[in-house]
């Protein structure tokens, strides 16, 4: 056979480059959905706002007597006190019947605790491996993957006899008897632009045993073949080919979103229940001060019921120390509950929930002022905010959607190219020079075009990843929306928790000196009247409660503190944590 230029043989595999390029036109509405994107957050802070400078939080001005303020050290020491509430605080007897022991536990070691042991964070971590691992599933698809096979096969078929006297049949039949074998091995790879390129070498050894069928034979052929299979608008490009591995990368960005957010939210929980803690602790405090002051009120008037006291008087009293004992109980009990709370937070093998171990608080609550500015609290939140962060990724993962729904509106136009290598010799050898050769040259190019009348189904998808996308922005818009009004409402949460930590304080300090003047007007009284006894019960209520309420203002400032790092996607730091895009996390110093 004639020999054909290599040049004109391989000249087919110089349409791939050409094939590469991808068709896809700009999306028409990219521009609207980016706008209203870019304006969710200039709505929120507009000219009308201008960027203030960090101010600290204000109180009220005091209104407190000097005398009171002068004497603060003082009335504080007088009825509950706030050191009570340390490791020999009496919670009664566990569920063994036997004293519940007690470990003192710092809130910077119950935050790490929590983050290195809480089930939930452990699994959005695993949560996030997994989509770490999908990317990697994803980018396989573009590995080359090895083929090969091989066969033996015989055949004898029969071939029809010549019959020269229809009257004698044939005494016998012809056949043809061949066997042979083949080995084959070839290399499959996805291509990014969308197409798929093939190359296949194989050898066939055929053998004919009549011996004179044909020549050579035993006979070897042998063959090289490169294929390319490229779409040319429908399918075609890297934004189609490359659509899934991209969606699992956002995904996987949106895991490591929401495993800082399970972590946040750890941290709030965890700082949340360590101060209500501690305010529990201290209600057991002013408990236990109202059954003793009132037990000792109780045992005056027993030993006076024979000179002044009415039995009315003596039955009250006793009345009152048991429903205080009852409010003890309750007190207790609510302080256990909440120990075992932040024990579960903690899921920590020193601290199990299932033991009678009681944690107790070893910090009080910090009352310094913390400076904040409103707009920079709002553009913080916008841009660290986890909530806010995962809308933007269903923006990123519509998108992708949205211009592989484009791509599909496109007809299908297919480029199939194909270029082989023949050998056939009577050994292996020879029929591989061939191939070296090129002495035996077969090529392809070919174009198949379609298009579904209407393209009906794929305007309906093109439609559906539209609308999908505009609700990822309405989605973002509305993110934007509720973080500011977090920030918002936390700032305000803030300075009010504030103002009510002096406001508490001086109302503890006034109750105090109530109950003090009462107890000094007592050893001039020359009877107890019930008026009197019901007053001094309720100036020793009074102060108890104000206690409680001191302590609670000064927790609920600092639960408002950890509220407004929250919101503004920033708790992780402000508690001294570092996190990483890769999901990795770093404790305090």
């Amino acid at each position: 056979m004639p020999r054909i230029p290599r040049f004109f043989a391989f000249a087919p595999l110089a349409l791939v480059v050409a094939a590469c390029e991808s068709p896809l036109g700009t999306r028409d509405d990219e521009a609207e959905w980016r706008q209203a994107v870019d304006g969710a957050l200039k709505r929120q802070i507009d000219a009308s706002q201008p960027a203030d400078p960090a101010k600290p939080v204000t109180r009220v001005a005091a209104t407190a007597p000097a005398n009171l303020t002068a004497r603060a050290p003082e009335l504080e020491a007088f009825g509950p006190v706030a050191a009570g509430a340390g490791m020999k605080l009496d919670l009664g007897p566990g569920l063994s019947g036997t004293e519940q022991p007690q470990v003192g536990l710092s809130l910077k070691d119950a935050l790490t605790t929590a983050l290195r042991n809480s089930l939930p964070v452990q699994g959005a971590r695993i949560d996030r491996a997994i989509r770490t691992t999908e990317i990697d599933q994803a980018e396989a698809a573009f590995d080359a993957v090895l083929v090969a096979g091989g066969g033996y096969q015989g055949t004898e078929d029969p071939q029809p006899a010549i019959q020269i006297n229809p009257a004698v049949p044939p005494s016998n039949f012809a056949s043809i008897e061949n066997r042979g074998g083949n080995l084959t091995a070839g290399l499959r790879k996805q291509l990014e632009t969308g197409g798929r390129v093939g190359l296949d070498v194989g050898v066939t050894q055929s053998e004919n045993l009549n011996g004179v069928t044909y020549v050579p034979n035993p006979a070897y052929e042998t063959s090289l073949d490169l294929t390319l299979d490229q779409p040319l608008l429908a399918g075609a490009g890297e934004d189609v080919a490359l659509a899934q591995v991209r969606i699992a990368q956002v995904r996987d960005r949106a895991a490591a979103e929401e495993l800082r957010r399970s972590m946040q939210d750890l941290l709030l929980s965890v700082e949340d229940q360590y101060w209500e803690l501690h305010v529990r602790r201290q209600e057991v405090v002013a408990a236990e001060w109202l059954v003793q002051v009132g037990t000792e009120v109780r045992d005056v008037l027993e030993k006076r019921q024979k000179l002044d006291a009415t039995v009315a008087d003596y039955s009250d009293a006793v009345a009152t120390v048991e429903q205080r004992k009852s409010t003890l109980i309750n007190a207790r009990n609510a302080a256990r509950t909440a120990s075992d709370r932040l024990k579960l937070l903690m899921n920590d093998a020193q601290f199990p929930v299932g033991t009678e171990l009681v944690v107790a608080t070893t910090d009080e609550p910090p009352t310094s002022p913390i400076d904040f500015s409103f707009r920079e609290s709002v553009i913080t939140s916008v841009e660290r905010n986890p909530s806010v962060k995962l809308a933007l990724l269903t923006i990123d993962q519509a998108d992708i959607n949205t211009t592989v729904a484009n791509n599909g509106l496109l007809p299908q136009l297919d480029l199939n190219l194909a270029v082989g290598l023949n050998g056939l010799d009577g050994d292996l050898g020879g029929a591989s020079e061939d191939i070296v050769d090129a002495d035996f040259v077969s090529y392809l190019a070919a174009l198949q075009f379609s298009q579904p009348i209407g393209n009906r189904p794929a305007e309906d998808a093109w439609r559906i990843a539209r609308l999908q996308r505009s609700r990822a922005v309405t989605g973002y818009q509305q993110a934007v929306e509720n973080a500011v009004f977090g920030v918002k409402s936390a700032l305000r949460d803030v300075s009010a928790a504030y103002q009510l930590i002096e406001q508490a304080q001086i109302t503890r300090l006034a109750q105090a000196e109530n109950l003090r003047a009462l107890l000094l007007l007592e050893k001039t009284l020359a009877a107890l009247t019930p008026e009197f006894l019901a007053l001094k019960f309720q100036r020793q209520n009074a102060l108890a409660n104000a206690h409680i309420e001191s302590a609670r203002a000064k927790a609920r400032y600092n639960q408002a503190i950890a509220r407004l790092q929250q919101a503004s996607g920033t708790i992780l730091e402000s508690k001294g944590f570092s996190f990483d895009e890769a999901g990795s996390w770093g404790a305090p110093r």
